[in-house]
């Protein structure tokens, strides 16, 4: 038997670890300072009878919950599609409706925009 084609196992190996890289996408982890529970209320929203306030509760993996309280929002009630990059986090409701919030002073601060297009503030703070 010739060895003369077969490659070396070392080199077997860290091709497998580059295919491998490519192949797995990276678990989301989320800055430390998204990680955990968050309370805010919608300036000026009267358009839902359970009231304005609003939870958000952000794993360590990057998961989002968001609803009218911490602990359905953490309960997974409320597991919406999020990012969660540099010092922002935006999330889409299942209702349609888009949350953009920015990290500053220590506070979630931004807009929650209604499928309809009407737009309200919200700063949010860490529970």
């Amino acid at each position: 038997m010739s060895t003369k084609n077969a490659a070396p196992a070392g080199r077997l190996w860290a091709l497998g670890l580059v295919v491998a890289a490519f192949t797995f996408p990276a678990m989301a982890q989320a800055p430390g300072w998204a990680a955990g529970s968050w309370k805010g209320t919608l300036d000026a929203y009267r358009n839902d009878p359970a009231g304005a306030d609003r939870a958000l509760v952000i794993s360590a993996d990057g998961k989002c919950g968001w609803d009218y309280t911490v602990a359905a929002a953490a309960a997974g009630s409320g597991k919406q599609s999020c990012t969660v990059a540099g010092d922002s986090v935006s999330i889409l409701t299942g209702a349609g409706s888009t949350i953009k919030l920015r990290y500053n002073g220590g506070k979630l601060e931004g807009t929650f925009q209604t499928k309809a297009g009407r737009s309200y503030l919200i700063t949010m703070t860490k529970q």
